[in-house]
This record gives structure tokens, sequence and C-alpha cells, in this order.
């Protein structure tokens, strides 16, 4: 074993720009990395950690306990299959975490895991093809998103008895799979825990489980399924199938007669529904006209033939088709020759457009379409509804909407504004990928994620996530330049939910970012684990309504200007007579200080030029000083 020391003063020195001094090997490239991502933490949490070095693995001890970091340089570079084992303790200590990608796409084949670990992170052996069995520690409570994901030959899972929760796509594409025997701890199983989990042919839940997410077991290879008398509510299908054309019949039994359904028809239509009679399961059914049963017809074989599918008569005109779905029409195919705007109607002939599907030929029958206007009545924009419109620039979305699919937007480059209404509730993976020129989004609705991809390569100077949002996946948000940021603006990204989980690299960019949250919160965390600027909110809001959002916006976007300290529009004197006000008196002029015109939050950031995100000091009056001087003409 090899050990090293690192003090809270020696830290502190290499943060301020000196060394530790130089070791060989690639110990010594792990020690140089691992300092400045633990300096938070060991100041915090203890009076020292220690970085330690065995079989490869690379942990930080603190006083009480220790996690396992990830793998030493070489073996991280190692082609060939390797063994690792976790101990459950290191000099006496308890190793209780293996910390997000510690293993991720390593060579890893035999993996040990010590009996003390609680948390394995998101992404932790993630892509670890060589993997083929895993035995879960027995003290594991929390196994995080995308742990095992992408782990082709992993073919058996041990689960403990302690564990609460399975992340979402916590073994997503471990094709291997066949069976998982859950244990009673299980309280939640994320959305895509299983899927992809091609072999997976039995399930068994015990007898905690409570939540089971959407698409939880996509593409696995169940024929019935039953769901517990624990779960209270399934906000959407659990079983998803990619292609049902070849599939049996397929039960899914809801044992719990109070159990709410929710999502839409289409997620439940290829299923078999057995429920008990005048059950809440079973008004789901008939109000969605589903195949259901209860379990004495299921086991007769009294349940009816598979509910026809297929589009029905399809009509056109001469700038879309349409044809008939659950609740209405679903539009597809437009031409609009040299139209500049697509209005999609609320309504055919007095039938509600509720759907807009794909349109193969967008880019060549639609190149000069500039704004897009969703009908008022419709629900859902289907995968690739519009993909690559080259010159859209504008898109309004109608009051119903709720769903916009993957790749709904995808490579619409010169999409600059999009204006989202209070109901929507889902944007899926990739939905504006790469709409470089998207740099105005207004509202969020009640989304409760921002999936992977959903605003990649794109390039808000401000965006909102309300508090509905719970998590935002890994990719999820990577802000390209603004036409109309900076450097010395950066990009603001409100988060108004203080307990939001942040996958790994969830928000980055090649541009500066500046994370507003509330004080304590997990974007608090998330913006100093990954080098962000973080302002403080004031105190959670006790409504959401619009005004409350307006509110928020008004005053983060008080003035976009960098060096504008004192938020009036310009960049003067005055600007740098505060921040000296505000270190000689903070009492009147720092936040929160009892003069009228003391700094504020958005004084703050903009006044921090010098280093942006080291904080303001004399340093920051002095180069406002000589940019009014001429001195320079930049900041930073």
């Amino acid at each position: 074993m090899k050990k090293a020391r690192i003090a809270a003063a020696v830290i502190a020195l290499v943060i301020a720009g000196g060394a530790l001094p130089v070791q060989s090997g690639a110990y010594s490239t792990v020690i140089a990395s691992a300092a400045e991502e633990l300096t938070e933490s060991a100041s915090e949490e203890s009076e020292y950690f220690e970085i330690a070095v065995q079989y490869g693995v690379v942990y930080a001890e603190y006083k009480d306990y220790a996690i396992a970091k990830g793998l030493t340089e070489e073996y991280e570079d190692m082609e060939e299959p390797f063994d690792i084992e976790i101990p459950d303790e290191i000099e006496g200590i308890p190793i209780t975490e293996i910390v997000p990608e510690a293993f991720k796409s390593s060579s890893v084949r035999n993996v040990k895991l010590g009996r003390n670990i609680k948390t394995i992170g998101d992404y932790a052996f993630s892509g670890c093809s060589y993997i083929t069995e895993i035995k879960l520690p027995e003290a594991l409570e929390k196994l995080g998103n995308s742990a095992f994901s992408e782990c082709r030959g992993l073919a058996k899972v041990t689960f403990n008895d302690k564990l609460v929760s399975i992340g979402r796509k916590a073994f997503m594409n471990c094709r291997a799979i066949s069976s998982a025997e859950l244990p009673d701890s299980l309280v939640k199983i994320g959305e895509n825990a299983f899927s992809g989990c091609q072999q997976l042919s039995k399930v068994k839940f015990g007898a905690g489980i409570a939540v089971i997410g959407v698409g939880a077991f996509y593409d696995a290879n169940l024929k019935y399924m039953e769901i517990p008398a624990t779960v209270e509510r399934l906000n959407g299908c659990p079983l998803l199938y990619t292609d049902y054309d070849e599939l049996p019949d397929i039960a899914i039994r809801i044992l719990n007669p109070e159990c709410e359904l929710g999502g839409e028809r289409s997620e439940w239509k290829e299923f078999i529904i057995v429920c008990d009679e005048d059950s809440v399961p079973e008004r789901f059914c008939e109000d969605n006209a589903l195949r259901h049963c209860t379990y004495e017809q299921y086991k007769k074989g009294e349940y009816g033939d598979r509910i026809e599918t297929e589009y029905g008569e399809v009509f056109s005109n001469d700038t879309m088709s349409w044809c008939m779905v659950d609740g209405g029409y679903e539009v597809f195919d437009f031409t609009m020759g040299d139209e500049e705007e697509l209005i999609i109607p609320d309504e055919i002939g007095g039938v509600p457009v509720v759907a807009v599907s794909n349109n193969l030929s967008s880019r060549e029958n639609n190149s000069k379409v500039r704004k897009i206007v969703i009908g008022k009545n419709v629900r859902t924009i289907w995968s690739a509804a519009f993909f690559e419109y080259p010159a859209l620039e504008e898109v309004v979305c109608g009051e119903s909407l709720e769903r916009i699919m993957s790749l709904a937007f995808y490579g619409c480059e010169s999409l600059k504004k999009v204006t989202f209404n209070e109901g929507l509730k889902e944007i899926e993976h990739t939905s504006f990928f790469n709409c470089s020129s998207l740099d105005e989004i207004n509202g969020l609705g009640s989304v409760t994620s921002i999936k992977q991809g959903s605003f990649y390569m794109c390039s808000p100077d401000f965006l909102i996530l309300p508090e509905s949002v719970q998590y935002v996946e890994q990719a999820a948000i990577c802000l390209n330049y603004s036409p109309q940021g900076n450097d010395l603006n950066p990009a603001r990204i409100v988060v108004l939910n203080p307990d939001c989980d942040f996958e790994p690299w969830s928000i980055s960019g090649v541009r500066n970012i500046c994370i507003f949250g509330y004080k304590d919160s997990t974007a608090e965390k998330y913006a100093k684990e990954n080098g962000f600027t973080f302002r403080v909110l004031e105190k959670p809001r006790d409504s959401t309504d619009e005004s409350e959002y307006e509110a928020i916006r008004e005053r983060i976007e008080a003035d976009r200007y960098a060096g504008d300290a004192n938020c009036d529009g310009e960049i003067d004197l005055s600007d740098v007579v505060l921040i000296m006000q505000a270190l000689a008196v903070p009492d009147r002029y720092w936040i929160g200080g009892t003069d009228p015109t003391h700094l504020t939050d958005q004084g703050l950031c903009n006044g921090d030029v010098c280093y942006h995100g080291s904080g303001i000091t004399a340093r920051d009056a002095l180069w406002i000083q000589n940019y009014l001087l001429g001195d320079t003409d930049i900041f930073d």
C-alpha cells in the first residue's frame, strides 16, 4: 500500500498556485488530481484526509470513513481484463462508498465488494463489459443511476437485504441477466432500470416495493408481471417494447385495487391488464379502451383479442396528412413549399388534433419554415417530428402539450426561441440536440427530468429549472457559445428544487456557467464540485405561479453586463465605489446590508470581473477603473 497525508494547509497552497512534491508514476498523478477534488470535504468534514492506493484502487480516507475513488492511471489504461477487491476497511476505517464513474468503462472483470459499502455512485461500473457476476455488499442501500449500465457480459446479480433504491438505468442493456430476485427492503426502482435486459424473463418483487419507474423493464423478456399490492401508483407502464408484432399476449396483474395508473394509453394498449372488478385500474382501462379482465378470467383465457393498432384511413390536403388516433387526429408529412409559418391546427373538421408525428422529408419540403405554432389540443410531439428544419427560428407550444419525444427538433441549427406551456410534463432524450442557436427557452412547464441530450450544444443565456425537476441526466445540458453571451457574462442556470439529483456531467459547456440555487442545496454542491460559479437565491418560494418565475428572472437578469456592480444599466465609477463600500463597510453595503443601495446577488456576479468566480475583491474595482480609463478593453 502507498499512502500520503495531505494537510488542509498544504492543499490551500496547491489551490493558490503551489505544488506538491514530485512523486513517481501514476501515484503522483492520483495525489495531485485528488487534492483539489477533496479540498472542500476535507475542510468541512475532518481535520485531514489521506489518499491511499492499494492494488491499483485509489481511496480517500477521512476520520470515520473512506471512499473508493477509482483506478490508478496504470489500471485505467489497461486493456486486458483484471480483478479488483475493495476490502471492508482500510487502516481500520470502513469503506462506505464507491464514487460516481469510479471504474467506468474499465477492463475490470471479477469484482469483490466490501461489506461496509452503503452507496455505489452513478456510472460507477458503467461499460465494464468483462464483468459477468456481481454480489452487492450486505450494507448497500443505494445503487446509483446507470451504476452497471452497458455491462453486456453481466449475467448474474445477487441482491443484498438492505438495498432501498435502484437508480435510473442501473442495469440498462445488461443483456445477459436472466432473472432478478429483489429484496423486501427495496422501495424504489428507477425509470429504465432494467431496460434492454433482453434475457430477463423472471422478476420477483420484495414485500416493500412502492415505486416502479416508467419503462423499468423496457424490452425485457417478460411474459407476465405482477405488480405488488404495496404499489399505490404507476406513473407509466413499467413494460414497454420496441416491437410488438412478434410478441405473445403479455399480462400485467395489478394486485392493489386502489393503484392509480398514469401515462398515455399508447403505453398500455398492447397488454392485458389483470385487475379486480370495480377497481381503480379497471376504471382506467375502461376510460382508455384497454383490454382487461379479472384474474379468474385471465386463467381461463377470457380476455379477448388484441386491439387493432394499425392506422385507419389516412387523409391529406396540400400541406399535411392526418389519421385517427386515440382522442382525435394525428398530423404528419408537412409540405410547406415557400411558406415560412407552419401552424398545426387546433382541429380538422371539428376533430381535435392531438398529436404530431415524424416527417421524414422535412429538409426538402420545409426548407423555408421559420416559425411553428403548435395547436391548443396537441398533447404529444412524437420522435423526429421536426427533424432538421434548416430555417426554423421559433417554436410556440400549445396549451395542452404534455410530451416532446426524442429527436423532435434535432439539428434545427437556426432555432433561436422556444416557448413552452405550463402543463408540459416530459422532454425526452435529444429533443433539442444540436440546436446550436437556441438561446431563449421560456419556461419548462412541470417537467420532472431533463433527459440526456435534451439541450445538448444549445446556447441559452438564461434557463430556469422549475421545482418539478427531480433529476438531470448525464449530458442533458451542454452549452454552446451564445451570440449574446461571452465569458464575462456567463449563462445563468436557476435550480428551484433544492434536492434536484444531478448525474455526473449533467451540466457542462464551452462557456462560463453560473448556477443559482438555494443555500446547502444539491445545486450548490454540484456547482462547487464542477468548478462553476454559484450564487445563492433568496429563501424558497411559497408558490410556483408565473409571476414568481418572472420575479426571479428579473432579479437575476437585472443587468447582463459584467462590471455593472450596482445593476443600473451602466458601467461607470459608481460601480467602483459600491464595490469598495461593500468591502469596507459590509454591514451597510454587502448583500443584505442596511443601506438601500447595498450590493445584490446580481451585482456580486456582475462585479466579479477579475478571475470570474473568485469572489469580489479590490482587484475587481481596480480592473473596472482601468476599463473606464481605457487601459484595457476586457475585464478578465
